[in-house]
């Protein structure tokens, strides 16, 4: 069997788009990247693959005098649903709980 070095390595970078003249202000996107990428090489040949995620962060917006100005890009479903995972977490927990002392108590 050919010896296999595995190369997958953590992805972690914040990506900046192409400036875009409005009306006299500059806008510039900004983007952070996460995921991982890697591949295995072999004698013969190899192969890779990646899960990665492109998650938009900011606008960077700069006027005529030079002045900067970051507009956060905020994702409310997202909150919202991080909101909602700690009540049903602990619910399912309370539940799992329940049953075993429901059970142990019907066993005496």
């Amino acid at each position: 069997m050919p010896a296999l070095n595995d190369a997958a390595t953590r992805v972690d970078r914040v990506l900046y788009g192409e400036p875009v003249q409005i009306g006299g202000y500059e806008l510039q996107a900004q983007a952070r990247l996460t995921g991982w990428a890697g591949g295995m090489e072999a004698d013969g040949g190899g192969g890779g693959g990646a899960w990665l995620k492109l998650t938009p962060t900011a606008f960077h917006v700069r006027d005529h005098d030079g002045g900067e100005t970051m507009v956060p890009i905020t994702d409310p479903q997202a909150a919202a649903m991080r909101g909602m995972a700690m009540p049903a977490a602990i619910v399912a927990v309370m539940s799992v709980v329940l049953m075993v002392v429901v059970r142990l108590w019907r066993a005496r």
